[in-house]
């Protein structure tokens, strides 16, 4: 069953003090992940996305959903 995940990323293209969030349905946070963005990040999170923006991943969190 799949959970529904918010990522938050800081954009590359966007101000200073900007934060990004994404909600993806996925089995896993790596799923997550791997719906939003092309490549696996690196340690200090820096990846890009499919649509080829740079961006570094912040956080990811499971939103609780009533069954």
């Amino acid at each position: 069953m799949a959970n529904l995940y918010e990522i938050k990323y800081i954009h590359q293209d966007m101000p200073k003090g900007y934060l990004g969030r994404r909600k993806v349905w996925a089995i896993d946070k790596n799923k997550a992940i791997s719906c939003f963005c092309s490549r696996r990040p690196s340690s200090d999170g820096c990846t890009t996305t499919k649509k080829g923006a740079t961006i570094w991943i912040k956080e990811v969190n499971e939103i609780p959903t009533s069954d």
